[in-house]
């Protein structure tokens, strides 16, 4: 990562290698588990998440102060 993150994302991101290689079978698998990783963490924290994104949001869109940097 170059520079500060962007406010109104997640402070940490990863990149992830996805083989070419996967059978269709295996592809769909690891769709229905990451489709349910979401859901799951959507259920537990999904408010919080969504307050979380809206302040960055509007942190990030605020107009600067003269000066500031």
């Amino acid at each position: 990562m170059t520079g500060p993150p962007d406010p109104a994302w997640p402070l940490q991101t990863i990149s992830i290698e996805i083989p070419d290689d996967w059978t269709p079978a295996t592809a769909l698998a690891v769709f229905c588990l990451l489709d349910d990783l979401h859901r799951t963490i959507d259920a537990l924290y999904g408010q919080q998440i969504r307050e979380e994104a809206a302040q960055r949001r509007s942190a990030a869109c605020r107009p600067k102060r003269r000066g500031a940097p």
